[in-house]
Formats: C-alpha cells, structure tokens, sequence
C-alpha cells in the first residue's frame, strides 16, 4: 500500500509539473529500493536477522529444495511476464506506433474483464498450498471445479456486458480506433479463456509437477512469438489478438490435459456447458433483438434484455452455490 501511495504522489508530482518525466522514473524506481531498505530495517528492529548462514544436513537439503523450487517458479513468472508484453513490442516492431495505439485501448478494456475475478485468485493459492500439504486431492478438485465456473460466470459476464455496450465506448473514439472493438473480442475471449478454465495454473506451480509448468510457459512463450509473427504482418493488430487467443487456449489445453491424465482432475461439469449456453442466448438475444434509435436507450435496452435472463437463470439453476448465496444474501437486504 505504502508503495502505490508513493507512486500516487510521484504521478500528481508530474501532473502538476513539479518534476519531469526524467525525474517520475528516477523517483518511481527508487522507490523499490526504499521498500526494501525499510524491509531491511524492520527485521533488524525484531532482531530476526540469522545468526549464520551455514546450513547443515536436514536443513542444507531443504534449503537445496526450495532453491529449486524457486527458480523453476521464477522461470515461469518470467516466461508469464514476457507473454503479456510481446505482443505490443512486436506489433510496434513489425507495424509502428499507429497500431499499438489501437491496440492498448482494446487490451485494457479486456483487462477489466479479469477484475471480477482477481479476489479468487489471490485466496486460490494458499488455499491449493494447504489442500497439497494435507494431501487432500478433493479438496483440491472441489477448488479447481468451483473457480472455473465463478470465474467463468463473472467473466463471460463482463465480456458481452462490454460487446454489448461497445457502440457507446466507440463514440468517444476517433474513426481510426473503431478496429479496436474486434481486437477487444479476440483478447476478451482469451481472457474468458484463461479465467474460465480455473486455477490450473496454482494447482500446477502448487503440485509436484511445477517444472512442468515452467517448460509449458517456456512453450507459451514461443508459440505466442511464433503466432505473433505470422499473424501480425497479415492482420495487423488484429492479428496480434488473434495470436494471443490461439497461444491462450492452447496453453490452458496443456495444463487442463496434463491435469487430467495426471491427477484426474478436471475443471468441468455439466453446470459449464449449461453456463455456456444460458450466457449465449442471452447475450445472442441482446444483440439481435431490434433496438431503439436512441444509442443510450438502446444500450439500457440490450443491457436489461441480457440481465433478465441470466441473472434469475444463474439463481434457479444454482449455476454457481457461491454465486447463488450471494445473489440470495442480495435478494433478502432488498426484501427487508
């Protein structure tokens, strides 16, 4: 919190022409090592710096573990982190600047879609870490079942909530963004994707098979620099989301195979299909459905129409138990 609050700072700082852009980068960097210094000065003040550093039998072999462990998660955090960048630095590379302008507006309007479910995937880790020391394969494979159909009820939700109401996002665009609405729906669905599949990804970095992990986001890696390469100077931005919804939902076809074969789990009932469905429909109805002239009513139009269907569809067939008993919890406030 005390970082963001002083990256709040720096950003006003600069907004108001108090320091320059060179001076927001020194301060924004700067700031890490500020972080850790006062880390630093906290353990020396609990006085819980280690007596030594040498390790011995027992602990020499767990301290080799969790090196090894480590590295392999880090390998994959990298792997991860360059994934999401690539596909704009090549787009500028192989297309210039035009482009990626483009775009970023559609990738963040994709990145709102993943906000509903952010809160499940900071609880999912701990909690598949617990279920794996207990060795409560269930337990896990109720968790990996119950985020996939949240997650992808919360956002395939967000996803045509967004298409629906795109026209009204578009008018404050010039012409030239208009392309970024089907490069939205590429990089929505690949969100869709990547969340509707569960938390494979904790059960993977969690299991003893984590350097599996590391190998496929190494895979991820180059099949996204490879589909990025093709795509792009064919299509252009487009062909950039279209790259990264391919190399998506290959990636989560690895992990979500791997896990089946291997540990006979699997994210997927009937309740995800019928999900499927329902929100298909739904959205399909909105869409077609002739609409008044007025954009702003024909957006509250498309918006009621998708709403009053899925929402009591989503109640009555208990679609979701964590979802229903939030929507039931709604449903008694507003009745008292």
């Amino acid at each position: 919190v005390f970082l963001r609050i002083l990256w709040m700072v720096l950003i006003l700082l600069f907004a108001w022409g108090h320091i320059s852009f060179d001076q927001f980068i020194l301060g924004y960097s700067t700031a890490y090592i500020f972080i850790a210094l006062a880390a630093l000065v906290y353990i020396g003040a609990l006085k819980a710096f280690p007596e030594s550093l040498s390790f011995e039998g027992d602990e020499k072999e767990s301290i080799t573990r969790i090196l090894k462990f480590n590295s392999f998660n880090i390998l994959s955090g990298l792997s991860s982190f360059m994934i999401n960048r690539v596909d704009v630095l090549m787009l500028s590379a192989m297309e210039g600047l035009t482009p990626v302008g483009i775009y970023a507006i559609a990738f963040a309007m994709a990145s709102v879609i993943r906000i509903p479910t952010s809160s499940i995937a900071r609880v999912a880790p701990s909690l598949v870490a617990e279920a794996f020391k207990a060795g409560d394969l269930e337990q896990i494979s109720v968790l990996y079942r119950k985020s996939s159909i949240n997650q992808l009820i919360l956002s395939l939700g967000a996803f045509l909530l967004i298409v629906l109401n795109m026209n009204i996002l578009l008018m404050f665009l010039d012409d030239i963004y208009q392309q970024s609405f089907i490069i939205f729906v590429f990089l929505g669905l690949a969100q869709v994707v990547d969340t509707g599949v569960g938390i494979n990804g904790h059960i993977m970095v969690n299991s003893p098979y984590y350097k599996i992990d590391a190998y496929m986001s190494i895979a991820l890696l180059i099949i996204t620099l490879i589909t990025n390469y093709i795509f792009i100077p064919m299509y252009g931005g487009v062909g950039a989301a279209m790259a990264t919804l391919i190399s998506i939902l290959l990636y989560n076809i690895a992990r979500w195979s791997f896990l089946k074969v291997k540990m006979g789990l699997s994210p997927f009932s009937g309740k995800t299909v019928e999900t499927l469905l329902i929100f298909g429909i739904a959205g399909a109805l909105a869409w077609f459905i002739p609409s008044l002239d007025n954009v702003w009513l024909a957006a509250i139009q498309r918006n009621l129409i998708f709403l009053v269907i899925v929402v009591p569809l989503v109640f009555t067939r208990n679609l979701s138990t964590d979802i229903t008993e939030l929507l039931q919890l709604f449903r008694d406030r507003i009745g008292k």
